[in-house]
């Protein structure tokens, strides 16, 4: 339990601390958001300090500060707009309401990739530790350390490239500012979904052969078999068990980096997601969205470690024991 308790602590400090640099760094950007907002009409004194008024800018350090921090507690990062002093601009939305579609699609994105591609790669990576220098493992290998070294980009061209234009299973690119029902993100999910998983693969096919290997060459394995106990009980409730929490830490890691690091896939396929949200907002020069895009992800990174740290403390013995 103690453990459990300083991995929440840990958590939430960091979620803390990656709060804080992402308020320093917008309010440390030269100028502020009204001023990059009205540069046009920056002469307009009045409209200025009245834009200022709206978002709080006009109060001290501190209390913008904390008055960030409460608001990401119930979910609310400010507004999107181009200009703030017009109540009917058609940006006059709040950042979260822009935010939930576009984290909608970018956590079914990474959920059903993770949901194909950790449990596949385990899976293979068992069978290349059982059939190691065999041509299987080494076919099963090869493409996978492949795929690790090809860049994001690269594949997701590649896959448009054969499944879009050459066979016309799917579209290449979707036409549209967010996904509105089910059949529409079927329509465009696939090559993503493909993608991400393959990514996920390769790095946890490697790390679950390696563990299982060691596993299998331990001590307390041949000790087993010495002893009579059948192959796949030794596999299954010896090897395995022993093999998993690596496996799980990485494929924290792996889940954890594509999702913070999606832009590039989700630019590839026009996907209306987080990444490509983000940038969006950069290029619309819209500071509270993109930091608010900036901290989720971060956010999501740091969970999904949280979750990965408590599954294994539950899977491995010796740390249940040492919790």
């Amino acid at each position: 339990m103690s453990r459990l308790l300083s991995r929440l602590i840990s958590a939430l400090f960091a979620a803390w601390l990656v709060a804080t640099l992402v308020f320093v760094a917008v309010s440390a950007r030269p100028g502020d958001l009204c001023t990059t907002m009205l540069d046009r009409e920056v002469a307009d004194i009045q409209k200025l300090v009245d834009c200022r008024a709206i978002h709080g800018l006009d109060k001290p350090f501190l209390t913008q500060y904390f008055n960030w921090l409460s608001g990401m507690l119930v979910g609310d990062f400010g507004r999107e707009l181009r200009d703030p002093v017009k109540a009917e601009s058609r940006r006059n939305r709040n950042v979260s309401d822009v935010i939930a579609p576009a984290l909608d699609a970018t956590l079914r994105l990474g959920l059903i990739s993770a949901m194909i591609a950790i449990p596949l790669a385990m899976i293979l990576g068992i069978a290349s530790a059982l059939m190691r220098n065999r041509w299987s493992d080494l076919a099963i290998s090869t493409t996978l350390i492949m795929f690790m070294t090809i860049p994001e980009f690269a594949i997701a061209t590649i896959l448009q490239g054969i499944f879009a234009e050459w066979l016309g299973w799917t579209p290449a690119v979707f036409f549209g500012s967010k996904i509105s029902n089910s059949s529409q993100f079927w329509m465009i999910a696939p090559l993503p979904i493909a993608c991400l998983s393959l990514l996920m693969m390769a790095h946890i096919q490697r790390l679950m052969r390696s563990s299982m290997i060691d596993a299998l060459n331990s001590d307390f394995a041949r000790t087993a078999r010495l002893n009579g106990i059948p192959r796949w009980r030794i596999i299954l409730l010896h090897c395995l068990p022993s093999a998993l929490p690596p496996t799980i830490s990485l494929s924290a890691l792996t889940v954890g980096y594509l999702l913070s690091g999606v832009t590039v896939i989700e630019s590839v396929f026009n996907y209306p997601g987080l990444g490509r949200l983000l940038l969006n907002s950069l290029y619309d020069q819209q500071t509270y969205l993109a930091a608010a895009v900036v901290l989720i992800l971060a956010l999501m990174y740091i969970a999904i470690n949280f979750v990965a740290d408590v599954i294994s403390m539950f899977v491995d013995p010796r740390q249940r024991g040492a919790a």
